[in-house]
């Protein structure tokens, strides 16, 4: 799935020192979006890379760590069980994520939205 089109939503580079969020996601939680930021952009420095998160256009969330090709220093296998760790500690919040997501940027979400509408609607 590496070469499909990905909607990304935070991005940061040890290389560039540079973090990247998505506008069309300001409508996470602030709570959310700051933990977000300071997390991706703390596993950017700490394993010296390049972070994305996003979702496939299947709503398959996608986390993805790294280098630079010249880097001789970066350590792919490393990295790839950090991810791997990642994931599993930050279940709480990358379910959080993967929840709003599914909610406000999919056509299950708008059906869900809807109905819960028009449950609201007739009581």
């Amino acid at each position: 799935m590496t070469n499909m089109k990905k909607d990304i939503i935070v991005a940061a580079s040890h290389y560039e020192q540079k973090y990247f969020f998505n506008a069309e996601y300001s409508g996470l939680p602030m709570n959310i979006q700051k933990e977000l930021k300071e997390k991706i952009i703390k596993f950017a420095e700490v394993n010296k890379c390049t972070v994305n998160l996003g979702f496939y256009p299947n709503g398959e969330m996608v986390l993805e760590a790294f280098g630079k090709e010249e880097d001789i220093y970066y350590d792919e296998i490393s990295v790839g069980l950090k991810v791997k760790e990642f994931k599993k500690e930050e279940d709480l919040l990358l379910t959080s994520i993967y929840t709003w997501h599914e909610i406000f940027k999919t056509e299950y979400g708008v059906k869900l939205r809807e109905e819960v509408a028009e449950s609201d609607e007739s009581k």
